[in-house]
């Protein structure tokens, strides 16, 4: 009994995160695109860099209403959509330095 108790509040312990955090994806996808905007209107990036990463945060957009339509995230919707957003970071951070060749 305590172990189907214990397995109960960790499924609900699991779901309950993963619910929250998909809000938390949202979030952080609309802050990279206003970083985006301001590292534009700030002259950090060109015109080219800005059009292709306000390409990749709508990709990013579509991928979250996408895993979101089902109220129902797997583990690979989480994944893709964590590295769709740790990928936007990165190359805003190159961009930004001028370091992409």
């Amino acid at each position: 009994m305590k172990v189907i108790l214990c397995t109960l509040l960790f499924v609900l312990q699991v779901g309950f995160l993963s619910a929250h955090e998909r809000f938390g994806f949202k979030i952080k996808q609309e802050k990279q695109e206003r970083i985006v905007k301001e590292a534009y209107a700030d002259g950090l990036i060109t015109e080219h860099e800005y059009l292709k990463l306000m390409h990749q945060q709508e990709v990013i957009k579509e991928s979250i209403a996408t895993s979101d339509l089902d109220n129902n995230w797997t583990a690979v919707e989480h994944n893709t959509v964590l590295a769709k957003l740790k990928r936007a970071e990165k190359k805003l951070k190159k961009y930004e330095r001028n370091t992409e060749r």
